[in-house]
């Protein structure tokens, strides 16, 4: 019975922790190594998810705003609170002010951002640094006075 014991192979206890560590080694780096395998969005465009919650801001800004002031890269609202916000581009950035103090990043690796009123319409064309045309068209349900 002792013989047949010792002939049977099997893993030893500093095996065992060595396959162990080298298993917890190899799941601690993958999710680092994930931007580099799968990455989100192009590292030289303009972020897609950016834009999306960009519009969605832009959208509620622009239907609970009182009046309106734009130029060409530049728009300002005037709240129902009477804050002033203010869209305008930054180097190759679009960036946010309200009351003209600091800002807030909204868009980046952008060349041009302009913005056209319609009456309850507001057109917002962007362009990133490939090239890459985003439009589009925000309606309020009633007109806004301008500035």
């Amino acid at each position: 019975m002792l013989k047949l014991l010792k002939e049977q192979a099997a893993f030893t206890l500093i095996e065992l922790l060595l396959t162990l560590s080298i298993s917890c080694m190899i799941l601690l780096i993958t999710p680092r190594l994930q931007p580099f395998l799968f990455p989100m969005y192009d590292q030289n465009g303009m972020n897609v998810f950016e834009w999306n919650v960009f519009l969605k801001q832009a959208e509620i800004e622009f239907r609970e705003a009182r009046s309106l002031e734009k130029e060409s890269t530049q728009l300002q609202l005037r709240s129902q609170t009477n804050e002033l916000i203010t869209y305008r581009m930054n180097g190759m950035r679009l960036i946010r002010q309200i009351n003209n103090s600091g800002y807030e990043i909204l868009l980046q690796n952008i060349r041009s951002a302009t913005f056209e009123s319609h009456g309850n319409r507001l057109a917002i064309t962007v362009v990133d640094v490939k090239n890459k045309i985003y439009t589009r068209v925000i309606t309020r349900f009633h007109g806004v006075e301008r500035e």
